[in-house]
C-alpha cells in the first residue's frame, strides 16, 4: 500500500490516539493502589501519649474530611480514566475486521511487540502484518476520528 501524506496523517492520529490506551490502564492501576493507601485508617494518632482534648478531636476531624475529599477525587478521576480506555476499548471491538480488531487491541492495549502479535495472530503472515496494521488504522481513523479529528488528543 502506498501510504499518500493524508494516510500517513490519518495513521499518525491513530496511533495517537490508540496509544492512550496502555498509558490509561497504568494510570488506573497506580490510583487504584493510591487509593487503597488513602482509605487504610488513619495512622499516626496515639491516644496514649496525651489526653484527648477537643481541641484534639477537631484536628482528627479536619485530617478524616481531608482524607475523605482525596478519596472521593481519586474515585472521579479512576471513574473519568475507565470511561475513555473503555471507549477506545468498545471502538476496536467495533471493527468489522475480526483481524484487524485483535491486532490493534494486541498493539495497543497490551503493548505487545509485533514478533509476539505475529506468533499468537498465526493466520497473519509477517509481511502482511504491517499493511493489516495500516488498513486497520486507516479504517478506525474514518469510522471513528473522522467526525473528532480536532479533538483527537483530546482525551489523555
Amino acid at each position: 500500500m502506498k501510504r499518500t501524506a493524508e494516510k500517513r496523517e490519518k495513521i499518525d492520529q491513530t496511533k495517537k490516539y490508540l496509544s492512550q490506551a496502555y498509558m490509561l490502564s497504568e494510570r488506573i492501576e497506580t490510583l487504584k493502589t493510591d487509593l487503597a493507601k488513602a482509605a487504610q485508617p488513619l495512622s499516626g494518632i496515639s491516644y496514649e501519649a496525651e489526653p484527648v482534648s477537643s481541641s484534639n478531636i477537631s484536628d482528627i476531624a479536619d485530617r478524616v474530611e481531608k482524607e475523605d475529599d482525596a478519596q472521593l477525587r481519586l474515585r472521579g478521576k479512576i471513574t473519568e480514566l475507565e470511561t475513555t480506555l473503555n471507549r477506545i476499548r468498545d471502538q476496536i471491538n467495533g471493527l468489522e475486521d475480526n483481524t484487524q480488531a485483535t491486532l490493534l487491541y494486541k498493539r495497543y492495549v497490551l503493548m505487545e511487540d509485533w514478533v509476539t502479535i505475529n506468533i499468537e495472530m498465526q493466520k497473519v503472515a509477517w509481511r502482511n502484518m504491517f499493511r493489516v496494521h495500516d488498513a486497520a488504522l486507516i479504517y478506525f481513523f474514518e469510522k471513528y476520528l473522522g467526525k473528532m479529528s480536532s479533538n483527537v488528543t483530546k482525551c489523555q
